[in-house]
């Protein structure tokens, strides 16, 4: 493992913050540079994190698929204000009646990424 004292001492701070467990990679053309990890995988039973742990990563992606976005927008492959059409409008009464169906609503790719597009803004 490639461990990075800088790294090191963010993920025990970490720690020290309420993390329980937690684990950082970074490649840099290919090639593994970081490799640090710190605390607990599994609390009930004491067991470390390691390098092939897995977490739950939740909103995470987000970033990574509105930086992908835009860098293909900065290549000219797609259209920020191209129009999109969402299937899954958290303004429609369907997430709360099961017996509906999801209304399709137009937006632009830009307030799909920009994450409005629920909204009129």
């Amino acid at each position: 493992m490639k461990t990075n004292q800088v790294v090191q001492e963010a993920l025990e701070g970490s720690l020290a913050l309420g993390e329980t467990g937690i684990a950082v990679a970074a490649y840099h053309r290919g090639e593994l540079i970081v490799d640090a990890v710190a605390g607990i995988a599994d609390p009930a039973t004491g067991r470390p994190v390691d390098e092939r742990t897995l977490f739950p990563i939740f909103s995470v992606t987000k970033g990574v698929t509105a930086l992908a976005v835009h860098l293909q927008a900065e290549r000219g492959l797609i259209e920020l204000d191209a129009v999109a059409i969402c299937h899954n409008n958290m303004d429609t009464p369907a997430v709360t009646d099961p017996e509906r169906t999801f209304a399709p609503v137009v937006r632009a790719v830009r307030q799909i990424v920009a994450e409005r597009e629920g909204t009129d803004r």
